[in-house]
């Protein structure tokens, strides 16, 4: 769970998506977001569908079934927090971050929900395998869209944006093909998927009626208004507004940008307004494949796609978008989450801080042991020697960079007896005492979950 979800950018272990994409150029944004992180979510469907699947006896369904409620969820909680941090941020690469984020939410919700359903959960599954074929098109469409955006202002700051309906006519009309999408309005794409979501926590609710499967489709719209005030704030602050004149010189997209997006809305256009021929096409064989019931998949060949109540639903959702959108206006500016609220100041800096504390601590053991006798003050000979081991890597240091500055002129066997020299103060001061200087929080984290992973396989071992 914590591997994939690492992957698929699942709350809590997402804090390495927002700082990932902005330092990305757009094509590569656009790739992480559509296709590297459905890794993770690949790989839950295969643990959740196929490992984790009982294939004769219906009486074990109900381990996954216990795991699939906990997993859904962990699904509403991505989608609507990955939402609000969207909606919190001006960056329009980390807008898109977090929304990226919000999608997968969506995604594992739904795959959550095929898991709890067990042998009746189709519509679960393909609710998720959906919207993971729907969020690789729109997603990649707005990265793209940014990147064009970034190429002729150089600013990524939607804040500092504005005016460029004008300047930018084609990327403002792509724009809102791509955020009609991922918003769910009939007739293109995200409407699809969202859809069989929607029937899937509705059957959900009917087969085992709880009343926390009805809080989590309310939780669904909810957060469907939550994408649509992000997306809308994020399209309207860069196009909206007065013209600008700092934008004079900005140019519209080429020529070629238009074919490759004028692609993408096709795209998102023929899944949208041919969508059960598509779902018949993509997902009722995806489905077929595991141990589904048979009236269920052939119930996913007859979706009520544009039956009243389901096109109400991106009605309420814009409703809710815009009500969100007017409060942020008036009082967005003094909305502002500190940095220590954040998970990674709460969790991870701390496990990361207390790690390399207990390691300085393990290394302070490995020190050579003093006799009592021979020194009066222990503590005072630990001192000084690490003292000496910062003098001699500092040394070490000096005589590298004149090396390779090549301030000196030495001969080559001089060259060779300072290399020698150098190599065996550096044995030496990793034979005193663990480098923990280079230590990264990668390294302490691939650490800590090889160790947990061990001690699991003890403990079921004893």
């Amino acid at each position: 769970m914590v591997g994939f979800g690492v992957k698929a950018g699942m709350l809590p272990l997402h804090i390495w998506l927002p700082k990932a994409h902005p330092v990305a150029p757009s094509p590569a944004s656009a790739l992480l977001s559509a296709i590297m992180i459905k890794a993770g979510a690949y790989g839950f469907i295969r643990v959740l569908l196929t490992i984790l699947t009982p294939m004769y006896d219906e009486a074990l369904w109900i381990y996954p079934q216990q795991f699939g409620y906990l997993f859904l969820w962990i699904g509403a909680s991505t989608m609507v927090i990955g939402g609000i941090m969207a909606l919190l941020n001006s960056s329009m690469k980390k807008i898109l971050a977090y929304s990226s984020i919000s999608q997968m939410g969506y995604i594992l919700f739904s795959l959550g929900i095929g898991a709890f359903l067990g042998s009746r959960g189709a519509f679960g599954f393909a609710g998720a395998w959906m919207h993971m074929i729907n969020h690789v098109f729109y997603k990649s469409f707005l990265f793209l869209l940014v990147g064009a955006v970034y190429l002729q202002t150089h600013e990524l700051d939607i804040n500092k944006l504005g005016g460029l309906r004008k300047a930018m006519p084609w990327a403002f009309v792509f724009t809102l093909v791509a955020a009609v999408g991922i918003t769910g309005v009939p007739g293109f794409n995200g409407y699809v998927s969202k859809v069989l979501i929607h029937e899937a926590i509705l059957e959900a609710y009917h087969i085992k009626h709880w009343p926390s499967l009805l809080w989590l489709e309310r939780i669904f719209i909810i957060t469907g208004g939550i994408t649509v005030a992000y997306i809308t704030k994020l399209w309207l602050t860069i196009f909206g507004g007065k013209e600008n004149s700092h934008w004079e010189k900005v140019h519209d997209i080429s020529i070629a940008h238009r074919a490759v997006f004028a692609v993408y809305s096709i795209v998102l256009l023929v899944v949208g307004v041919f969508a059960q021929p598509i779902v018949n096409r993509l997902v009722v064989p995806a489905a077929a494949g595991y141990n589904f019931y048979g009236k269920d998949i052939a119930h996913l060949a007859e979706v009520p796609f544009w039956h009243t109540l389901e096109l109400l639903g991106p009605v309420i959702a814009y409703a809710i978008g815009l009500f969100i959108l007017m409060i942020w206006t008036r009082y967005g500016k003094h909305i502002l989450v500190p940095v220590w609220l954040s998970v990674e100041a709460l969790v991870y800096r701390q496990v990361t801080r207390n790690s390399i504390a207990f390691i300085y601590w393990i290394s302070e053991l490995h020190l050579p042991q003093v006799s009592p006798a021979k020194f009066k003050d222990k503590h005072e000979y630990l001192e000084n020697q690490r003292e000496l081991l910062i003098t001699k890597g500092r040394i070490r240091a000096k005589a590298i960079n004149l090396l390779n500055k090549k301030r000196v002129t030495l001969s080559p066997r001089i060259k060779v007896k300072i290399r020698t020299k150098v190599e065996e103060r550096q044995s030496e001061v990793i034979v005193s005492t663990w480098n923990t200087q280079n230590l990264s929080f990668d390294s302490l984290i691939v650490a800590l979950v090889i160790a947990l992973t061990l001690l699991l396989f003890l403990l079921v071992g004893l």
